[in-house]
């Protein structure tokens, strides 16, 4: 299974996808931000982050701080129209798991 589609698969699990693209819809946030603004676990909200990377959904900048410093991760959509397609996208990958999975189809042996 190729390194994209286990990646949108592990999401449809992962706890605060929906509340962290959601909130990335209404622009950048880092994770700290994300964390806090949706209640979530810091380690949880980089997880998902990390997944949706390697779904193709968003993407990150660093950016330099104006107080000096190491540059933070601003995390931000690739694309809004991913986000359209997603779900359509996501059923159809379980429907091929599904279909893969399903033993042959029972006969009738009269």
């Amino acid at each position: 299974m190729e390194q994209q589609t286990r990646a949108l698969l592990d999401l449809l699990s992962a706890d605060g996808t929906d509340a962290i693209l959601s909130r990335l819809a209404k622009g950048k946030a880092g994770k700290t931000e994300l964390a806090e603004k949706l209640h979530l676990d810091p380690r949880e909200v980089a997880s998902t982050l990390r997944l949706l990377r390697l779904a193709g959904l968003v993407r990150y900048r660093k950016v330099k701080s104006k107080k000096g410093g190491r540059p933070r991760e601003m995390w931000e959509l690739a694309a809004a129209g991913e986000l359209e397609n997603l779900e359509s996208y996501v059923r159809q990958m379980q429907h091929r798991l599904i279909d893969a999975s399903d033993p042959a189809p029972l006969t009738d042996r009269d």
